[in-house]
């Protein structure tokens, strides 16, 4: 296998990656520096990046119920609760996928790099759906913010569908979710919307810009995966169908890029 790939395997970074780090000089292989950008591992091969290290391990794919105040981080100086918590204790695990402290919902989580790193890229463009609960009723809504979007604070947004989200809708659906709607949050309104850009806090700002405040907000879908039935807090192996969808969808996106 080629040292690149390999190292994307352990979960190190992409195969594009691997190599700038092999020439910088951070890979050894038997105590030398190796420089050979097509170097192919050999059995019994020691293999070191900055002097620690590094193993391949079975590729794992999980998808994961971020619950409302957990951190997606590694670390963090204030002692939050963090979503590799919940999850097998892995090096090399991460999530794909941003959801800020206040949010909830569905992350999808793995130790293979390049398809983590396909899926996160914005100009690859993977579907998110969210489901919104505002402060109060929203009266309507208007083509153009979908069509032409809205500048808050200097920053575009423009999300790809908005509908109301009836609570008929929410009940048809499989979702393991815990007081949703809100109860007592009063006269507020229920929005789906689907974006795919990435940006940070983009939903809740994008609210923000139309004047309004997210209650609460969870991701119910990442492109072709779904939250299923899963709880807060909980998570599970990602189904072969699930990672063939994600496959086929990545494979296709590559293409289209190229």
């Amino acid at each position: 296998m080629r040292i690149n790939r390999y190292l994307a395997k352990c979960g190190l970074a992409s195969r594009r990656k691997a190599e700038d780090y092999i020439r910088a000089g951070r890979v050894m292989v038997g105590g030398e520096v190796l420089r050979d950008l097509s170097y192919q591992v050999q059995a019994g091969d020691c293999i070191r990046v900055d002097g620690k290290e590094v193993r391949m391990e079975e590729e794992v794919f999980f998808l994961y119920h971020k619950p409302v105040k957990v951190l997606v981080s590694h670390h963090d100086p204030f002692h939050s609760r963090l979503i590799y918590d919940d999850l097998p204790k892995m090096d090399s695990l991460f999530a794909v996928g941003r959801l800020d402290f206040d949010s909830e919902g569905l992350l999808f989580v793995t130790n293979r790099g390049n398809l983590a790193q396909t899926i996160a890229h914005p100009s690859y463009q993977m579907e998110k759906e969210y489901w919104v609960f505002l402060d109060r009723p929203l009266p309507a809504i208007d083509e153009a913010w979908t069509r032409a979007g809205l500048t808050f604070r200097g920053i575009h947004y423009r999300p790809d569908h908005l509908e109301f989200l009836t609570k008929e809708e929410i009940d048809g659906r499989s979702y393991a979710l815990t007081d949703w709607p809100p109860e007592g949050s009063g006269n507020g309104q229920l929005v789906k919307i689907i974006l795919h850009e990435g940006k940070k806090r983009e939903v809740r700002r994008f609210f923000q810009g139309l004047g309004y405040e997210v209650i609460r907000l969870i991701r119910v879908r990442l492109g072709p995966l779904n939250i299923g039935g899963l709880r807060a807090g909980q998570y599970r192996p990602a189904r072969p169908e699930e990672i063939s969808a994600l496959e086929e969808w990545a494979s296709m996106v590559r293409k289209g890029n190229n």
